[in-house]
């Protein structure tokens, strides 16, 4: 059935009402949309553990004097020893205990990181040294980089050394076969 009215107000309003009608059903029947939202899956525990090597294994009073990386980094804190033995393959060994004498010669180890005063080290190859303390003594055979920040400290190289960065006073750096290059910011230091 058909209605058609004569009247010209009515009939548009008829077809406003009609339109209005046609565009919430448009509005309503297609064009909405899903959101979906994925939540990250919770990782099982051979996933989890190779971040926990990230996390240093902490050396300090009780521990055993000899300790083995195991393939971790570790860090030396003060303890009742004053001498502590590093063994095994350790990407990083920092120490942080004042007054400690750290022997390295049967590890492998990347980098040695010296944050406390008054330390001996004793290693074979490294990457990289950082000592940021005073009165630390480190003798190595060989090592790639060394920064040093602090006074009077020493390093002796049986080998050489690629790269030196001193940032301290009266510090000493020997290498018996040289250093490549040499950043001295500091006063009174040896270096050669």
């Amino acid at each position: 059935m058909r209605i058609v009215s004569q009247n010209p107000a009515t009939r548009r309003r008829l077809g406003l009402a009609a339109g209005a009608v046609l565009v919430t059903t448009l509005a309503l029947s297609g064009c909405t949309t899903e959101t979906v939202v994925r939540l990250p899956e919770e990782p099982t525990f051979a996933e989890a553990s190779p971040s926990s090597t990230d996390e240093p294994r902490v050396v300090e009073e009780g521990d055993a004097a000899a300790i083995d990386c195991a393939g971790g980094p570790i860090e030396v804190l003060s303890g009742a020893t004053t001498g502590v033995e590093v063994a095994g393959e350790c990407p990083t060994v920092t120490i942080r205990g004042n007054d400690l004498t750290v022997d390295m010669t049967g590890a492998v180890v990347d980098d040695v990181v010296v944050r406390a005063d008054r330390v001996t080290v004793h290693a074979s190859d490294v990457r990289s040294l950082s000592i940021d303390g005073y009165d630390t003594v480190v003798d190595l055979d060989r090592v790639a980089d060394v920064a040093v920040s602090g006074d009077r400290n020493t390093v002796r190289a049986a080998g050489g050394i690629d790269a030196v960065s001193v940032d301290g006073d009266d510090n000493i750096i020997r290498a018996e076969t040289g250093i490549d290059l040499i950043d001295d910011a500091g006063e009174r230091n040896t270096i050669g």
